[in-house]
């Protein structure tokens, strides 16, 4: 029985429109989850500084930066493309070689 239903979340996955829509709910949730962190990060930094609202305001603003990247990112990958690529990692995620000689 748990073999089975495991195989049918593995069937699930392959299908291209599930996968496309596990993709964007994941992205979202990690992107406005960013926020949150980083206001986290910036408020136990404002306490443990006394520098209050600096650490917020910047935890905030490193946070939206973080939720924007993320959507471009994700936006990219629905599009079958990366818009937003990581120095020396061609599109397709592997390493470029020929640019490291």
């Amino acid at each position: 029985m748990i073999k089975r239903r495991i195989d049918s979340l593995g069937k699930d996955l392959r299908d291209p429109a599930k996968r496309q829509m596990s993709l964007a709910y994941q992205g979202s949730v990690e992107a406005v989850f960013s926020v949150f962190v980083c206001a986290g990060l910036g408020y136990l930094a404002d306490e443990r500084w006394s520098s209050e609202p600096k650490g917020l305001l910047i935890g905030v603003v490193i946070g939206f930066s973080a939720f924007v990247l993320r959507l471009v990112r994700l936006g990219g990958e629905m599009s079958g493309k990366s818009s937003v690529e990581s120095p020396g990692v061609d599109a397709s995620g592997e390493n470029d070689k020929e640019n490291d000689k």
